[in-house]
């Protein structure tokens, strides 16, 4: 796994295979998941800056999360929302927490779950079956 911040914005470059694994469980995030042919996943914040301190990475063979280092999902207050874009390869098994903000996800069509409180969410061009 590579961790940067350099000036392409990326945070996380890690190998997973083109059938891996993501797993996303935040708080308060803004996701932007897009669909690629690689096997690597990229994890970018719109704006160069590195994750939130409150966020851990943990990347393994096939597979990264990302989550927050306290257990379980809460409306914290005085959080600042994690904006994360993420491209991922198309067959990635996905699995999604979010407590509040958005999610947009494209082309994908690896087994997916996404489980949203309040949050808006966007699926375009993903496979039939995902929720």
């Amino acid at each position: 796994m590579t961790t940067t911040n350099d000036l392409d914005a990326v945070v996380v470059d890690h190998a997973i295979g083109t059938r891996g694994r993501l797993t996303i469980h935040v708080a308060s995030a803004e996701i932007r998941l897009a669909a690629t042919d690689g096997d690597r996943v990229v994890v970018r914040t719109p704006n160069g800056t590195p994750l939130p301190d409150r966020l851990i990475v943990e990347a393994v063979d096939g597979g990264l999360t990302i989550r927050e280092k306290e257990h379980g999902l809460t409306f914290g207050g005085g959080r600042r929302v994690a904006q994360l874009e993420v491209e991922l390869p198309v067959a990635t098994e996905v699995a999604i927490d979010i407590a509040s903000g958005w999610l947009d996800a494209q082309g994908m069509r690896g087994e997916q779950r996404y489980r949203l409180v309040s949050a808006e969410t966007r699926l375009r061009g993903v496979a039939a079956g995902s929720s």
